[in-house]
């Protein structure tokens, strides 16, 4: 038997190579995901599916209105369209966002700013990503889809547009979740 040639050695150990980096790739693509914008708000990272977001703009002037529910800033002029703004610092019970930047949401009930400090970057995120036991919480009504295994929270943007806690006249402790364990209270 002869002993393989340095040329030989060296293309076995490459197709080696090439099928485990082929193998990976393969079981990656089978796993389910999304990506993320993680934006800071109150020096924590909260995390919003970029397929829900229309842009990311630096925080326009803000029209302040009476009768807003608390976590409501206001209205802004966006690209020659207005819409609602919140502070998503408020909005996740936390401080209030200083404001930098303003994340656009989209959704069925249409668009949504959040107010937020910055934006750190775009991630990918994958089904084995997610906290087991955050998979999906709504957080006391604030609207959060899972947690990620570093606690990074994704907003769940439908269920945010839909809240309750939006309409004009409610409160930013409104929520249907304390709602429901104050009426428990009561009997």
């Amino acid at each position: 038997m002869t002993k393989p040639t340095e040329e030989e050695r060296q293309r076995e150990v490459l197709r080696r190579r090439a099928k485990a980096l082929a193998t990976r790739i393969d079981e990656a693509s089978e796993e389910t995901g999304e990506t993320i914008v993680i934006v800071v708000v109150a020096a924590e990272a909260v995390g919003i599916p970029i397929s829900s977001l229309s842009h990311i703009v630096a925080t326009p002037p803000l029209a302040h209105l009476p009768g807003l529910p608390d976590l409501m800033r206001g209205l802004a002029n966006v690209r020659g369209e207005t819409i609602g703004v919140i502070d998503l610092g408020r909005w996740l019970g936390r401080t209030p966002s200083a404001g930098g930047m303003l994340a656009v949401a989209v959704g069925r009930e249409g668009k949504l700013g959040l107010l937020c400090d910055a934006v750190e970057g775009v991630r990918e995120v994958c089904t084995s990503d997610l906290a087991e036991s955050f998979k999906s919480d709504p957080v006391g009504g604030r609207a959060i889809k899972a947690t990620t295994k570093d606690l990074v929270p994704i907003l769940d943007i439908e269920a945010l547009l839909a809240s309750e806690t939006l309409h004009v006249g409610a409160k930013s402790s409104d929520t249907p979740a304390l709602r429901e364990r104050l009426g428990n209270l009561k009997q």
